[in-house]
């Protein structure tokens, strides 16, 4: 349980810390909307960004990042080395948003929280009302207006149900009410659908110290 809730400090800056601070000053990447920037990181581990609708990142290599801005705003990035050393960037896009591009397709998850459709994908809602009721939920999740959040990430599931990034925040929202095994099954959801996404290592590893505990579902 302490594990699915500190995952939401990680995604929603709730009041638990789920990492340790970095040992060093944080440095800040500033870019342009559609601009890319390489970054060297050295011994490569594993990456966590807080804000995907920002940046998008992706390995190049074993030691190198590829950051992609893709809307104005702000994200932190995380990145461990091959010995868990953290190092952490503040990332800032400024610039008008992109054409939004066609969402990745993706499969229904095995693990679901109702229904999944056909096309499940695991980029931002596309429709404008979805997108507004996303962007709402976030603004309620900053505020920790859990249960306001709650019920705007279930319109944007109404909406748009491919949206399979409402999983994610879902998860983060019913692990700070408290509803843990909600919790698990929609964040399994999202990982499911969405196995290559930046948050998805921090997810599985969540969900495994849940599962040593409670016990995988049948």
């Amino acid at each position: 349980m302490n594990r699915i809730f500190a995952l939401c400090s990680a995604f929603a800056a709730c009041s638990l810390l789920a990492f340790s601070p970095p040992s060093r000053a944080q440095p800040t990447i500033v870019l342009k909307v559609g601009e890319s920037h390489p970054l060297e990181v050295g011994s490569l581990s594993r990456i966590f960004v807080d804000d995907s609708a920002v940046i998008d990142v992706r390995p190049q290599s074993g030691s190198t990042l590829l950051i992609k801005a893709l809307a104005d705003g702000r994200s932190q990035l995380w990145v461990w080395n091959a010995q868990e050393r953290r190092s952490s960037y503040l990332v800032v896009v400024k610039g008008s948003p992109p054409v939004p591009k066609a969402p990745d397709s993706g499969t229904p998850a095995p693990v679901k929280i109702d229904v999944l459709p056909d096309g499940a994908h695991c980029g931002l809602p596309k429709l404008p009302e979805a997108a507004q009721a996303f962007d709402q939920a976030k603004r309620l999740v900053d505020e920790k207006r859990m249960k306001q959040a709650r019920a705007a990430l279930e319109e944007v599931r109404q909406l748009e149900p491919q949206a399979s990034i409402a999983l994610l925040h879902l998860g983060v929202v019913h692990a700070y009410l408290g509803n843990i095994k909600i919790a698990a099954t929609a964040y399994q959801a999202f990982v499911d659908i969405c196995p290559d996404h930046s948050a998805a290592p921090t997810v599985r590893g969540v969900l495994a110290d849940y599962y040593r505990e409670h016990g995988r579902p049948r």
